[in-house]
Order: C-alpha cells, then sequence, then structure tokens
C-alpha cells in the first residue's frame, strides 16, 4: 500500500548541464567540454565545493573531458592512470555514475559521501556522533585521521560532494501554461511575427523582435555574453594568465554591430515594421531573449543609392528595474532561441545551496548572501518566476545577468527519488533510487538502482506506520518515498 511519494525536482548547471534535485540544485557533470570557457566555469563551480582542491578540480575535468592532454593540475591516462595496478583508463567522456568519480585521481569515498553512509541526504544520530567526534568517514578504530596528520585539511562536507553533482538535468521549454514557446530565430519573419502578436498581445513588441532579426544590435554594446562571463570567471580565477588567451578568442563573437547614427535613437511603433521586407528573412540571430533588452533597430535609407541618414530606434524593452517587472516575465516564459522541446538544465538559483552560488563567477559574497536572504522573504511575485528577478531587485547588473542566464533558473523537471517498500511490523525491506524526467511529453526513468547494500536508511517512524500494522496476526507491506 503506497504511503506516499515525494520528490525533487530542480536544475542546476555547471560545467555545461544541470540538476536533478530541487534542493540540492547541482553541478552537472554530464557534457564538459573542452572549450576554454566552459573549461573556466567548470573550474570555478568546482572550486565552490568544500574542501575541493585545484588538484582534484583539473583531475575531475581530465576524466570526462575528450581529449588526453592533462592540465597543469590534472591527470591523464598516460601520465598517472596507466601507472596504476591494474591500469584503466578514463571514459573521456559523460560518467554512467557519480560513483565513477571515485576513480579519478585524489577522490576519496569521504570526500564524495561525507558522513552520510547509508546515502539518505541527511545525517542520522549515529552519523552526526562520528561527524561532532572527528571520526572521519570510514576510519578505522585506532586509526589517525588525516587531521591529525594535517591540521590545516578541510575536512569533508557533512554530505559529501555527491550532493552538489548530479549527471541528469533537463528543462521542458514550454511556457508556464504548457504550450511551446516561440522561437524568436526562426526563418519565416512574417509567420514570427503572427505567433508573436498572438502570444504577446503587444503589436510594438511583436514588430520589434521581428525588426531586430533585420536589422538589431543587441543592448549589450556589441561584447558577447561569452566574454562578459568569461571576463567575470577570470577576476575569480587565480590564472589570470591562462584566461587571457579565451578572452582574447573571445572577443570578436558577439554581435558587433553598431549604430549607424549619432542621433539619439526614435521611440519604436509597429508603423516603423513597414520600412522593412519580412519576406527577405533576417540575418541577425538572437544568443539569448534578453538581447532585447536596450537594443537598437537601425532602418538604413533606401533611395538615392543608399545615401542619407539612418534612423536608429529604441527598444521598448528596457533594463530599467519597472519595465523589467514589467516584460521579462512575459518574454522569459513565451519566447526562446532554439528549436527543442527541452533545453539542458540550469543551477536553480531559488534552491540550491549557497556553495554553489558562491562558485558563480563574478558574483561577492555579499551578493550572494542577499541572494540567500531574499529568497527566504515569503515574496510570490510573479518575477520570481524567472532568473530576471535578480536583475529586477538590483542584485546583478544587466550585463552580468546576460553572462548568467545561460547557466541559472528558477525551475526544473528532472525528479530523484528514494523508495522504500517494508513491513511495518518486521525487518523486511528493498530500497531502490531513480531519476525520472518531466521534461517529455511523458515521464521518462533515467537512472534506476537498488540500495538494499546500504540499508533501508530511514527509521519506522520516518517512512510511517498505520495503525493497525502492530494487529497480531496482521503482517502488511507499505511503501514509501524518501528525497
Amino acid at each position: 500500500m503506497p504511503r506516499g511519494l515525494a520528490g525533487q525536482a530542480g536544475a542546476a548547471a555547471g560545467l555545461a548541464g544541470a540538476s536533478e534535485a530541487d534542493t540540492l540544485g547541482v553541478v552537472s557533470l554530464a557534457s564538459a567540454t573542452t572549450n576554454g570557457t566552459s573549461t573556466s566555469l567548470a573550474t570555478s563551480l568546482l572550486m565552490g565545493l568544500p574542501g575541493m582542491t585545484p588538484e582534484i578540480a583539473d583531475a575531475i575535468l581530465d576524466f570526462i573531458d575528450e581529449d588526453e592532454e592533462p592540465r597543469p593540475y590534472g591527470a591523464e591516462y598516460a601520465d598517472y592512470y596507466s601507472q596504476l595496478q591494474p591500469p584503466y583508463k578514463p571514459p573521456n567522456g559523460p560518467l554512467q555514475s557519480i560513483e565513477q568519480l571515485l576513480l579519478v585521481r585524489g577522490v576519496t569515498p569521504a570526500m564524495l559521501f561525507g558522513y552520510d553512509e547509508n546515502r539518505n541526504g541527511f545525517l542520522d544520530a549515529e552519523e552526526q556522533a562520528k561527524m561532532n567526534a572527528g571520526i572521519e568517514p570510514g576510519q578505522l578504530p585506532g586509526a589517525v585521521s588525516s587531521a591529525a596528520l594535517d591540521p590545516d585539511a578541510t575536512p569533508p562536507p557533512p554530505l559529501g560532494w555527491a550532493q552538489y553533482l548530479t549527471l541528469h538535468s533537463q528543462e521542458k521549454n514550454v511556457a508556464r501554461d504548457g504550450t511551446p514557446r516561440i522561437n524568436i530565430n526562426a526563418e519565416d519573419l512574417e509567420q514570427l511575427y503572427e505567433d508573436l502578436v498572438a502570444v504577446l498581445g503587444n503589436e510594438d513588441w511583436a514588430s520589434f523582435i521581428v525588426a531586430y532579426r533585420i536589422a538589431g544590435q543587441s543592448g549589450n554594446g556589441g561584447v558577447s555574453p561569452l566574454v562578459t562571463l568569461a571576463t567575470m570567471a577570470a577576476a575569480d580565477s587565480q590564472n589570470d594568465g591562462v584566461m587571457e588567451a579565451q578572452l582574447n578568442s573571445l572577443a570578436g563573437a558577439g554581435n558587433q554591430q553598431q549604430s549607424a547614427t549619432s542621433e539619439p535613437p526614435q521611440v519604436w511603433s509597429a508603423a516603423a515594421l513597414q520600412q522593412f521586407d519580412l519576406s527577405r528573412g533576417g540575418e541577425v540571430q538572437f544568443t539569448q531573449v534578453l538581447d532585447l533588452i536596450d537594443a537598437r533597430v537601425t532602418v538604413q535609407p533606401q533611395g538615392n543609392g543608399g545615401q542619407g541618414e539612418a534612423i536608429t530606434y529604441a527598444s521598448p524593452f528596457t533594463s530599467l528595474p519597472l519595465d523589467l517587472a514589467n516584460s521579462t516575465p512575459i518574454l522569459m516564459d513565451y519566447l526562446t532561441t532554439v528549436d527543442a522541446p527541452s533545453i539542458p538544465g540550469r543551477i536553480n538559483i531559488m534552491e540550491c545551496p549557497q556553495e554553489i552560488l558562491r562558485g558563480l563567477p563574478g558574483l561577492s559574497d555579499e551578493v550572494v548572501d542577499e541572494i540567500l536572504q531574499a529568497r527566504i522573504d515569503g515574496s510570490d511575485s510573479e518575477t520570481r518566476q524567472f532568473e530576471t528577478w535578480l536583475a529586477i531587485e538590483g542584485y546583478l547588473t544587466m550585463d552580468q545577468l546576460r553572462a548568467l542566464v545561460p547557466l541559472i533558473t528558477c525551475g526544473g523537471d528532472v525528479y530523484k527519488a528514494q523508495i522504500i517498500g517494508y513491513t511495518e511490523s518486521g525487518s523486511a525491506f528493498a530500497r531502490i533510487e531513480t531519476i525520472i524526467s518531466g521534461a517529455g511529453e511523458l515521464p521518462e526513468i533515467l537512472f534506476f538502482r537498488r540500495l538494499d547494500h546500504l540499508g533501508r536508511g530511514f527509521e519506522i517512524p520516518v517512512l510511517g506506520q498505520r495503525f493497525d500494522a502492530v494487529t497480531p496476526g496482521n503482517v502488511s507491506l507499505s511503501s514509501a518515498a524518501a528525497w
């Protein structure tokens, strides 16, 4: 008889992907890349984990990247794993389970799982007692602890690094009402305009979005969000020299179009769209929805051989807090820049641990503390449904937000659960762990395994007990889910 099903959903990105647990808000190890920006960002996020070292962070990234070139502090097959007895090769690709990290040079069970020996997601009384007594996870009686050998060593986090990491993450690419989002990079601009008018209910907004596809300049001054992100990561990095080449390689990545006139921009209205031929399509692509904020559209003169003064129009979407509060919940809900039913999950800023927030590039401890306080203030504002609330409420500048939007979110569609079947008046039980994706039309099991070898994990009062469970002669089977 089922006694309830509880789960966690969320999203967190990290190396290039995201999370499986709403209250964990973890870092994804699913798709680390060798791209300079992704690599530096991955290092930054990993270094945010308690007790992480540069040597282990580089070793983890070397273990899952596609190349055989070791990072400055890392390890590859040729220089380390081939020397082991027996030797083994890193996967140089996605992991199958978090436990595979135990094969990475320097990673120990204590680091990965902390004191949570039965993997139930919190410290039981016995586990808490061990931690309070300074007994390391898995330490044999009478053994000398590493803390005694090295007083400066950072102890493992209570629940280990596993609580911050994931291999699975997705978000539905749909609006809150379940309808597919509109891809503002669609090729047919005439159809795009009709779709935008129908969804947004505002011809000025819809017409500007379409005009941007023909002659738009992003509101970030022509600087790619990738450059901003890399710059933020470089500011946090201890290897600024390494970042210099990455920044130089990205310098031309953004939309470098600039306004053709120094005259103040005119106010945009739907009537201005008549100056554009939508049937010819558009060459300008959106990198993200926030390109619209403070953007410009410049109309070149058509007559007299193209001679004359160009006209520049200002975006109806500005970065003023009140304007952001009015426009971004609609834009972020109904618009997208990709044709895909789902997107890789990102870091859920509403639920993730503070360590993950502190690992994001460019966020000072003061800003992180303010965000942590803000997200527990009980606000049910519509703006809190989207990551843009960080700019609306003044915690980030628009340029900072543009850089971080590919990494952060306020929700997710992958759930993790532990399910326990047990006899209420006996000791028999069965325990499984599963990860379920709700990002498709139907739920899909992404991962499944038994955890019987780790014990039941929860006491009967926690799992739940029926009032008639101890009736003489009556042995009933119940089930419950934790997490």
